[in-house]
């Protein structure tokens, strides 16, 4: 479901930086008083702030829909153990807990998702070209996911920190996945951490240079 999230945060950020390419208004933008990186910097943080508002709104419709028909917190002191997708868990969460730490994954994995698309805007002169560039991207990972053992085995990592599987919290915390990491055994949640802070700081840097090229001088 939350590929449904993602898709119209694609074409709320993808105009980010496009529109202003497409009409060279950035040279003029970036050469303002304010300078490149304040600017760069501003729609950065303007554009998390609108994935954690979209996000919150998405979280906030899937409880009230879940929660109004039953009207009740009856079970949300359980274990995750006892649902079946989470019942090989090495966490020991509650119900709720898990709940809460679901909201913050998702707003995380969606900050990185729009760090990406902000780094294919700045690189594109096309509104549609950057939303269809980074819908690409995300159906891509889709396909990948739902492909047989075959595929899964020979992309591991793409698949492994690919979209379709990194949001979803089944597939981080629902079991124990370690990865060998210079002889250390380093579980899934941690490697997706670092993984996905990684791919955020690299689309960010990506950014800041992209538009450092296009600033007038």
């Amino acid at each position: 479901m939350q590929f449904l999230l993602f898709v119209p945060l694609t074409f709320v950020i993808a105009p980010v930086f496009a529109v202003e390419r497409s009409s060279g208004m950035d040279n003029l933008i970036l050469s303002s008083r304010n300078g490149r990186r304040k600017i760069v910097t501003a729609k950065l943080l303007s554009v998390l702030a609108a994935s954690t508002v979209v996000v919150m709104l998405y979280l906030a419709a899937t409880f009230l829909l879940g929660f109004l028909p039953h009207r009740s917190f009856h079970g949300w002191d359980a274990a995750i153990q006892s649902i079946p997708a989470y019942a090989r868990s090495m966490f020991q969460f509650k119900v709720w807990q898990l709940a809460a730490v679901g909201a913050v994954w998702l707003i995380f994995t969606s900050a990185v998702y729009s760090l990406i698309i902000c780094f294919i805007s700045s690189r594109m002169k096309s509104q549609m070209g950057a939303a269809g560039v980074s819908l690409a991207i995300l159906f891509v990972n889709v396909g990948l996911a739902a492909m047989g053992d075959t595929v899964t085995q020979r992309f591991g990592a793409l698949v492994d920190f690919g979209l379709a599987n990194v949001t979803l919290m089944k597939e981080v915390f629902g079991g124990y996945k370690g990865f060998n990491v210079f002889g250390m055994c380093v579980s899934y949640p941690v490697m997706a951490v670092f993984v996905l802070t990684v791919i955020s700081v690299a689309a960010a840097f990506g950014t800041y240079r992209g538009q450092r090229n296009r600033a007038a001088v």
